[in-house]
């Protein structure tokens, strides 16, 4: 069976008062490039909300990070939290390090933090 890396409006973090809510009561996981809050989530899917500071860059510097944030999140963590059940609200803010940082540097802490916060 082909594994499923698409990345649905259902399983994004949109609302200001969903976001504010993981900001409140979630764990929080510091890595070197990015910082990881999760939260269980109301609802039945997992859902998730990529954060890029500006800190003096240029849009298309921001939306790179953005984009490969994304994209590590929705190939790795959300068919993942498919496959182990339950629903989790997560946050991926990343930090200022991030913007210097490998795709693959960036992969590696992302997945290390995943598992530092449990999900």
């Amino acid at each position: 069976m082909k594994a499923r890396y698409d990345y649905p409006r259902q399983s994004r973090l949109r609302r200001t008062t969903d976001i504010s809510a993981v900001f409140r009561g979630g764990k929080r996981v510091r890595g070197r490039f990015v910082d990881i809050i999760e939260t269980s989530s109301p609802g039945s899917e997992s859902r998730l909300a990529v954060i890029v500071a500006k800190r003096g860059h240029s849009a298309v510097e921001r939306n790179k990070v953005r984009r490969l944030l994304r994209e590590i999140a929705r190939t790795s963590w959300l068919p993942a939290r498919r496959h182990a059940g339950g629903s989790r609200d997560m946050i991926v803010r990343a930090r200022a390090e991030a913007y210097g940082a490998s795709a693959a540097a960036l992969a590696a802490d992302f997945e290390r933090c995943t598992r530092e916060v449990g999900c």
